[in-house]
């Protein structure tokens, strides 16, 4: 009887223990679907507002210049414009070469004083994209992030265009916002599309949108293991 107990015991001491288990391992699967789906959601979000900032800033540049002279001729007389796709050097590569700051350093200052950037992308007066506070020394113009505007021009020429510049992206990040964001059209205005300095979409060559496999292979570049991504849109003739 005795010993009858004890095994009665043992067994449900080893069915405890089991139940233990499938509880745990319930639990754990639990939290493993809950993280996924929040890791999903979270890089979803990061996309969409990836997205929608672009469209913020071309929208507010156009307004900014609306009503004023953005032919080619006008704001070359400012400061000659560069041909894209435009470096990715930090450094001012024109022969001969411009004053400092270069292009980037001296148009986001300038534009960042005109209230182009949405307010939630701004700390202590700096734009960085959704992804990545970096911050690039401006000789002479302080400090910018990871995310910058300049003017560009086609081929040394005219149409004017509105180049916004995305920084340290990763290779998994790159290859999802391209994508997403090279449709052209008349209502985006977008022309011209340029991972690490090269050319990957231009609408006049038919080259948007850009495929998500063409994406993957622009930004898998072992050059550059932090890609930078530029989106040239039309402002002026």
């Amino acid at each position: 009887m005795f010993v009858r107990n004890r095994l009665s015991a043992g067994h449900q001491r080893a069915f405890t223990l089991t139940e233990i288990s499938v509880v745990l391992s319930i639990t754990g699967l639990i939290f493993f679907l809950t993280f996924k789906n929040y890791a999903y959601e979270n890089t979803t979000n990061k996309l969409n507002q990836g997205s929608d900032i672009l469209s913020q800033i071309s929208n507010n540049v156009r307004t900014y210049y609306s009503g004023q002279n953005t032919s080619f001729s006008s704001l070359n007389q400012a400061r000659p414009l560069q041909p894209a796709p435009l470096s990715v050097s930090g450094t001012n590569t024109r022969t001969p070469p411009l004053p400092a700051p270069n292009d980037f350093c001296f148009y986001t200052g300038l534009l960042a004083n005109q209230n182009i950037f949405p307010s939630s992308i701004l700390n202590a007066g700096v734009a960085d994209n959704p992804w990545s506070p970096a911050a690039m020394s401006c000789a002479g113009a302080g400090i910018i992030g990871s995310l910058q505007v300049a003017l560009a021009s086609t081929a040394g020429a005219s149409p004017v265009l509105l180049v916004v510049r995305y920084t340290n992206l990763s290779a998994d990040v790159c290859s999802q916002i391209v994508p997403k964001t090279s449709l052209p059209g008349t209502d985006t205005g977008l022309m011209l599309i340029a991972v690490n300095g090269t050319e990957v979409g231009d609408s006049a060559a038919g080259t948007l949108p850009i495929p998500p496999g063409g994406a993957v292979t622009a930004c898998n570049n072992p050059v550059y293991p932090l890609n930078i991504v530029d989106w040239y849109y039309q402002l002026g003739g």
